[in-house]
């Protein structure tokens, strides 16, 4: 399976490589699409596989299929709304461009026999056993980013969360003196729109992976000051905990100290207030 996912993402790099202006052509062709998208505050993004190409005289025939997501930014993450998968001609003669796409409903059927030479019907008709949705919005979500140039980072979590918060439990009540030892961390990527507020958004999203009672919404930071090369950070279990709430911080502070010391202007975090605001 991942093989097949491997070859389907290389066929969908390779159609954009050879063919970069049909990129121009797709907005042409459907910009009534485009604006629809454009006008709720999102942009479309399209990644392609070329069924085939027919040239006569002055006209140039595209049949594809085109994946399409849309995509915006909302505060520092990428925000998606609409996908779709479509089987699509583009007609390009000198003058114009032009794209047909299938009816909708009962009429689609009849519609892909219209538009499309009947050497594409069995792909077309078996879409989604061709042409893999997931991989597809993968690729039209890694051109979004790339288009806005999200910054990628790393959020942190243990292999096992059970053995993590027994061993820190462990080490809190005093029965080991490094946990460390038997602790492995793992981590995913995660992408964030650049702004003077990276760095909270980070530390607020690791406070979410581990959460106060496995709530994200109780998750929330209330201090945070960098100065010079050093963050000082209080997060809502800090000044407003529970009974046992110790065990709780002695896990998730050295998650979230990892995820800052992530950039390289960071070189200590401390679970307090700076001087002057004490």
């Amino acid at each position: 399976m991942k093989r097949f996912y491997l070859v389907f993402i290389a066929l969908f790099i390779f159609s954009v490589a050879r063919a970069q202006p049909l990129d121009t052509l797709i907005k042409k062709a459907f910009f009534q699409n485009w604006n629809n998208v454009i006008a709720n505050g999102y942009r479309p993004f399209y990644v392609y596989k070329i069924l085939g190409v027919e040239h006569d005289a002055d006209t140039t025939t595209y049949y594809l299929v085109i994946a399409m997501g849309a995509y915006k930014i909302d505060g520092v993450y990428l925000k998606e709304d609409g996908k779709s998968i479509i089987p699509a001609k583009i007609v390009k003669t000198r003058d114009k461009v032009v794209g047909y796409e299938p009816l909708e409903g009962q009429d689609y059927s009849q519609s892909i026999r219209e538009i499309f030479p009947e050497k594409y019907h069995k792909q077309i008709f078996n879409i989604y056993k061709y042409f893999n949705a997931d991989s597809a919005m993968y690729l039209t979500r890694q051109k979004a980013l790339n288009y806005w140039h999200f910054v990628r980072l790393y959020l942190f979590y243990p292999q096992s969360w059970t053995e993590y918060e027994n061993t820190i439990n462990q080490y809190v009540n005093g029965d080991i003196t490094n946990p460390w030892g038997k602790i492995r961390l793992l981590r995913r990527p995660v992408y964030f729109y650049p702004t003077d507020s990276l760095k909270y958004y980070v530390a607020l999203e690791q406070y979410r992976i581990h959460p106060p009672f496995g709530n994200k919404e109780l998750a929330q930071i209330s201090y945070f000051k960098q100065k010079t090369d050093t963050i000082f950070i209080l997060l809502n279990a800090d000044v407003d905990g529970w009974a046992g709430v110790s065990y709780f911080l002695a896990q998730v502070h050295p998650l979230v100290e990892k995820a800052l010391l992530q950039f390289n202007d960071v070189k200590k975090v401390v679970w307090g207030y700076a001087p002057e605001d004490k």
